[in-house]
């Protein structure tokens, strides 16, 4: 997350980005430092060889990775123009968010303000397959979810799973929302 001024307010752009796949290839990483080795057989349940995986090859895969991260950052010049054709600002919010979820390859892009005597976030924009469920653009308590929490203690705010954290405060409609998610990360 981080803070924004937009149509005259502070204003937190968050983003959520499925992290499944960076992970799993360090944990095979870190497996092959433990043996030792540069090459390691990956086998499934009932003992049929799945594959082959090197390192070298992992290595390729996470440096594919950073480079689609730099080409996003790159590309942020864009989104700008594609911002300055409008001067309504809920327009200009909805292809901020739009932009920055293409750019960055996230399954979803929200921006925020933040009511700063309530400390609640108030969703101005979302994209998204799984954004809105129901089209409404909803206001997240003081510290509840990970973008509030963010906001609170003012750092970046990860979970592998928002509803077993225990870290993680969520009120009932949010559970439910998350619930319904292909991916809780």
């Amino acid at each position: 997350s981080s803070f924004i001024e937009f149509a005259g307010k502070h204003c937190i752009i968050s983003f959520i980005q499925d992290i499944t796949e960076r992970k799993q290839l360090e944990e095979v990483l870190s497996e092959m430092d433990r043996l030792g080795t540069n090459t390691l057989a990956v086998a499934e349940g009932s003992g049929g060889l799945l594959g082959i995986v090197t390192r070298t090859g992992i290595n390729k895969q996470l440096a594919s990775q950073a480079e689609r991260r730099r080409l996003a950052a790159e590309s942020l010049a864009h989104i700008g123009q594609l911002i300055s054709r409008s001067l309504d600002p809920e327009e200009v919010a909805q292809q901020i968010v739009e932009g920055l979820r293409a750019l960055l390859h996230v399954k979803i892009s929200c921006l925020f303000r933040l009511e700063p005597e309530s400390g609640e976030l108030a969703t101005v924009a979302i994209s998204g397959k799984e954004a809105s469920i129901d089209g409404s653009r909803p206001i997240f308590p003081r510290r509840t979810g990970v973008s509030c929490l963010a906001v609170s203690e003012r750092r970046p705010v990860t979970s592998p799973d928002a509803l077993t954290d225990p870290g993680m405060i969520l009120t009932p409609e949010l559970q439910a929302y998350v619930e319904q998610m292909e991916y809780r990360a």
